[in-house]
């Protein structure tokens, strides 16, 4: 019974990091809590899909428009998880140009300059272009779940810039292997059992493009922040969309 408590609790803290979905004022934030409850990221990425299904499906019922609907559905999902991972985008752009003393004050830093304005542009442009010429619209509950799964991906593989405070100290380099191999291979078997063997290479293609973003990410600042897991999520979404798009 106690077990069950704690993971409604861990789930509860998830919905409530991820999401702007009410879940009550009694959430408790300690040491260790966030990392547990990041095994339920890629569940909540499965929710988020769904969500943006109807939404898709409702807006394109009534507009007609694909490229309006696309637009529509991607500001549901911004708002339904606060632009958090965009905000992570804006970081790493503006701090991936400047020098290499000043790149850490830069991330820190919650103005928002003239690339980190840039990647946030091409980010939505790719996911409404994307979405609005997607073959399948079912490819939508799969969008937000890789994305969830990257960020186990990251925090797996590469170590934190800063292990003093933030997500670097709470998850990257601390979330079990296994977390990230089970929803690997969730996302494998599903994408498997639904579209065929096949597409069991789009899932390896993109864990493969997500590690080299990570590792381009960690020679050029020396680790991983949560910033750049908010990277990892908005490229996650983008190249489901992409196969979707062109490979469905």
């Amino acid at each position: 019974m106690e077990a069950q408590v704690k993971r409604r609790e861990l789930f509860r803290l998830a919905l409530s990091f991820l999401t702007v979905l009410p879940v009550g004022k009694d959430i408790r934030w300690e040491e260790g809590n966030l990392l547990q409850a990041s095994l339920f990221f890629p569940l909540l990425g499965l929710g988020l899909g769904f969500l943006g299904f109807l939404g898709w499906q409702l807006s394109l019922f009534l507009t007609r428009s694909p490229l309006f609907s696309a637009f529509l559905t991607v500001f549901l999902l911004v708002f339904l998880t606060r632009g958090l991972h965009l905000d992570g985008v804006a970081d790493v752009c503006d701090a991936w140009v400047v020098e290499k003393e000043r790149k850490r004050a830069v991330l820190k830093d919650s103005r928002i300059g003239t690339f980190g304005a840039l990647g946030i542009i091409f980010v939505l442009g790719m996911k409404v272009l994307l979405l609005a010429e997607l073959r399948n619209s079912w490819y939508l509950l799969w969008v937000p779940f890789l994305g969830r799964v990257a960020v186990l991906e990251l925090s797996v593989f590469f170590p934190p810039l800063d292990a003093r405070s933030g997500l670097g100290k709470e998850l990257l380099g601390r979330v079990p292997r296994w977390y990230f191999l089970c929803w690997a291979l969730a996302g494998a078997l599903g994408m498997w059992w639904w579209r065929g063997a096949v597409h069991l290479l789009k899932i390896g293609i993109s864990f493969g493009i997500i590690y080299t973003l990570g590792k381009l990410l960690q020679k050029n600042f020396g680790g991983l922040n949560g910033d750049m897991l908010g990277m990892g999520v908005e490229t996650g979404e983008i190249l489901m969309l992409f196969w979707g798009r062109f490979w469905p």
